[in-house]
């Protein structure tokens, strides 16, 4: 299926893409927000959009504020989540057809302002997607950013790379056992905080995005089955 690609100026004076798919587009969208040092052309971000578009799903990337205005530091976390509640709007004024279902998530920064914005009800969704969830700071395992994740109800697909140093596993893997909410954890061997894999690995950068992105599909595909969403 082919996709096409949407250039789309937020309300917050900040900007989006939305991939759509050229034909038989789903009940369901997906909204990705970026990480802290990065924004909407992150070659994750653009892989798994162009994966979701291709089976169906719209989908809106976006950049917060502080990146359309040139700026590294980010803006203060209720600046981050009204942008996002924009996203979601946008959303759902330009895709194709009504949406039924909202999934909304993102690569670290980005996936902490999602499920921030969904525990604390400031925006509403079927489901979450974490793109490497900045579970602590790298070395202090002790400050753990875990109370959204324990808070939010609704199911979660969490990736995480086995080198990532902003998320141990076990730590991880301890926090999800003791959540609400229904959860899958995909583990990205190998892969850092941007699941960049290390020198001398057969995978490319390329590939592992584009696996995350078919695995966000099939999993969106099983949590919402094909008559809920055709």
């Amino acid at each position: 299926m082919e996709t096409k690609e949407l250039f789309i100026d937020l309300a917050d004076r900040s900007e989006a893409i939305l991939t759509v798919p050229a034909a038989r587009p789903l009940w369901a969208g997906v909204v990705l927000a970026h990480g802290l040092a990065n924004d909407m052309h992150h070659p994750l971000l653009a892989a798994c959009a162009g994966v979701l578009g291709a089976r169906g799903y719209s989908t809106l990337r976006f950049n917060f504020p502080y990146r359309r205005r040139g700026e590294d530091l980010p803006d203060p976390p209720e600046v981050l989540i009204g942008s996002l509640r924009q996203a979601l709007e946008a959303l759902g004024r330009h895709a194709p057809r009504p949406l039924k279902k909202l999934v909304v998530g993102g690569k670290s920064l980005g996936g902490r302002m999602a499920i921030t914005a969904v525990s604390q009800g400031a925006i509403e969704a079927s489901a979450l997607v974490l793109l490497g969830y900045p579970l602590h700071p790298p070395g202090r395992e002790e400050e753990l950013r875990d109370g959204p994740l324990r808070a939010v109800e609704i199911p979660m697909l969490i990736f995480a790379g086995t080198r990532d140093p902003f998320c141990n596993l076990a730590v991880l893997e301890r926090v999800l056992g003791e959540t609400k909410a229904p959860w899958t954890l995909e583990t990205v061997p190998g892969g850092d905080h941007s699941f960049v894999p290390p020198l001398g690995d057969d995978r490319t950068e390329g590939e592992i995005y584009r696996w995350i992105g078919e695995r966000t599909a099939r999993w969106l595909e099983d949590l919402f089955g094909k008559e809920k969403t055709d």
